[in-house]
């Protein structure tokens, strides 16, 4: 799928996992490609209040969704983490590491 773009500058392996260094470009290419999709990720991110939180999730589940107006901005994510059972909103601005396709992007 994403293997054609070239996205990273540095690839390492960090024990099984290969690990790619990626500009907040790339990363867009990738959350397109990941609500094209639908596929399953996941990823790291910093909260408002500086914790570090983890999340498990998808893009485009709409199953829970009760209607009315949507107050969440245009350029926040919303996904359904799979794990809590929840809807959240991440800011693209927050995210440190994304696990997809095989591989785990960190932002630089």
């Amino acid at each position: 799928m994403l293997n054609n773009y070239k996205m990273s500058k540095t690839i390492y392996q960090e024990g099984d996992n290969t690990v790619v260094l990626t500009d907040k470009e790339s990363l867009s290419r990738i959350v397109s490609e990941l609500k094209s999709t639908g596929v399953i990720f996941g990823g790291e991110f910093t909260k408002k209040d500086g914790t570090v939180s983890k999340f498990n999730g998808r893009f485009g589940v709409a199953k829970h969704v009760k209607g009315g107006v949507n107050c969440n901005k245009a350029e926040n994510w919303t996904i359904y983490d799979i794990n809590r059972k929840r809807y959240m909103q991440i800011i693209p601005d927050s995210v440190k590491e994304l696990k997809a396709f095989g591989l785990i992007r960190r932002l630089i």
